[in-house]
């Protein structure tokens, strides 16, 4: 390839290639919570637009 393999592109691939396709998570309390991927992308396109909406910068830690 001849471009860089971010996370964003991944996740976009996912989006679109699998959108409907549902992503299974088991919770520490021993519960199953479900998205698909393209939920999963959506909220982390809302979610970087609230960083950014913060004044948050790319590469900056916003938790630790």
């Amino acid at each position: 390839m001849h471009f860089p393999m971010t996370l964003n592109w991944l996740c976009r691939l996912a989006e679109r290639m699998y959108g409907t396709t549902e992503v299974v998570t088991k919770m520490p309390d021993g519960g199953f919570r479900r998205h698909s991927y393209a939920q999963i992308a959506a909220r982390s396109r809302r979610l970087a637009m609230r960083l950014a909406a913060e004044n948050l910068k790319p590469g900056e830690t916003v938790g630790s």
